[in-house]
């Protein structure tokens, strides 16, 4: 399992351009998963271990840096 911490990044947009530290967004809808869990067991099981780690994105554009898996 990679572990990716960002401190300070520049955003590759070339429209963009911002310097400083990334917005850290879940992959998965907790909500989504929790429903998965109580009606099909199996299915929820596997949401959950596909749509595990975060995502890394920059706060101004929203453009999608990296994502931990």
């Amino acid at each position: 399992m990679a572990i990716t911490r960002l401190k300070e990044i520049i955003c590759p947009n070339q429209n963009c351009g911002y310097k400083g530290s990334p917005k850290k967004v879940a992959r998965g809808n907790a909500l989504v998963g929790i429903i998965l869990l109580l009606f099909f067991l199996l299915p929820g099981i596997l949401y959950f271990m596909f749509k595990s780690g975060y995502r890394y994105i920059c706060p101004q554009c929203g453009m999608q840096l990296t994502a931990d898996v």
